[in-house]
């Protein structure tokens, strides 16, 4: 039996009870005693969470799991289903690195898609863990004799970053949660968000190990997070990629370069633009794959560290009519493929009659050769 879910103390309370253990930790000698009223009284310690209904119970798990009920999660929206997904998908399927997100994946079967609501708290988990680099500027040492104090301020600080990380995915995504499409944004206020899923049995959803954004951002050097707006005099908006994330237990094998060169198909073949832009900070990682990808710096790299490149993708890939001269051809093969299976089905289910009709095929056939063989006569004739 799940214990009870511990009773919440009302938000006020909280608070007040929050000031007072702090005031006694600052003029008592027994700090650790404080501190833990504090923790108490708003949470920083991870309390004993029982299961109700297959989720967390919470003050308001009643409510909650009474609503699910009613509401089947669903499915991240695959390529596959999307408009233009599948033609998208069968261009991709001779190249190398589309292997690292499909079925052939060597740590076993990826799934690759847009991203829904049901998504949100695993992209947001996910992008709050692979830039923790930056995040861990906003904390206080904890080597200190007010140490406990401080981890008390950065789990604050870490909670809020998480959300203001959610809720930036969520603002950015816009209707395109409700409404996934693998077309290009119509302003720059949207984007277009990608999970790559591991694959599990009977096709359900598995855990998330990667996932990269798509937008347009005017190309001044500007950053997604900047708080200035688009105005008349801006350049042309330009498709920009941020926040490539991949799993730490999928790190140094090639899928954040895959995700990388999937983005640039999707820009080039999709989108029809021929540049994709980006900002990358001093990580060394992130130093060693761009340039080697054949991005080159746009200006000089900002006070922060940060640097603002460009690919030039009409550089690396054919050009539009090849790529389309390409695909009507596979097309047509196809089409020859699938009518020399049908033809190859006729003669199967001919085989199965029985030995008068077999007869009678056997002298039509000779009968429609010599027909053949006559009217190569008269146009040699007619030569």
């Amino acid at each position: 039996m799940p214990a009870p879910a511990p009773r919440p103390v009302p938000t006020p309370l909280r608070f007040r009870m929050a000031r007072f253990a702090v005031f006694l930790g600052c003029c008592l000698p027994c700090l650790t005693v404080a501190l833990r009223a504090a923790s108490f009284a708003i949470g920083f310690q991870p309390q004993t969470t029982a299961l109700r209904g297959g989720s967390p119970a919470t003050p308001f798990a009643g409510a909650r799991t009474h609503r699910a009920r009613s509401v089947v999660p669903r499915r991240f929206a695959p390529l596959q289903t999307l408009t233009g997904g599948s033609e998208f998908l069968q261009d991709m399927r001779n190249c190398d690195f589309f292997k690292r997100l499909g079925e052939e994946a060597p740590g076993g079967a990826m799934d690759l898609g847009l991203m829904d609501e049901n998504d949100v708290d695993d992209a947001a988990e996910l992008v709050y863990k692979s830039f923790d680099r930056l995040f861990a500027r906003n904390r206080w040492s904890e080597n200190n004799p007010l140490g406990v104090l401080c981890a008390l301020k950065n789990s604050f600080q870490n909670k809020s970053d998480y959300r203001d990380v959610k809720e930036g995915i969520k603002f950015r995504c816009g209707f395109a949660l409700q409404f996934p499409t693998l077309t290009k944004p119509i302003n720059q206020g949207s984007m277009v968000a990608f999970c790559v899923r591991e694959k599990n049995a009977l096709g359900t959803v598995g855990p998330l190990v990667g996932y990269f954004e798509l937008c347009l951002m005017v190309p001044d050097g500007r950053r997604p997070e900047d708080p200035k707006k688009p105005s008349r005099d801006d350049p042309l908006e330009r498709p920009y990629i941020s926040n490539i994330c991949v799993r730490e237990s999928d790190r140094r094998t090639g899928l954040g370069r895959a995700m990388l060169r999937l983005a640039e198909q999707i820009v080039y073949r999709v989108w029809a633009e021929d540049a994709l832009y980006l900002h990358i900070d001093d990580y060394l990682p992130s130093q060693r794959l761009y340039p080697a990808e054949g991005y080159i710096n746009v200006a000089d790299p900002f006070e922060d560290g940060v640097t603002h490149m460009i690919k030039n993708l009409t550089e690396y890939f054919p050009s539009r009519e090849e790529l389309k001269a390409v695909r009507q051809g596979s097309e047509e093969f196809g089409a020859e493929e699938d009518e020399e299976a049908e033809v190859e089905d006729e003669e199967v289910s001919d085989m199965s009659g029985v030995e008068v009709e077999i007869q009678d095929d056997d002298e039509d056939g000779e009968e429609s050769s010599s027909d053949v063989a006559a009217d190569g006569r008269a146009l040699l004739d007619s030569e």
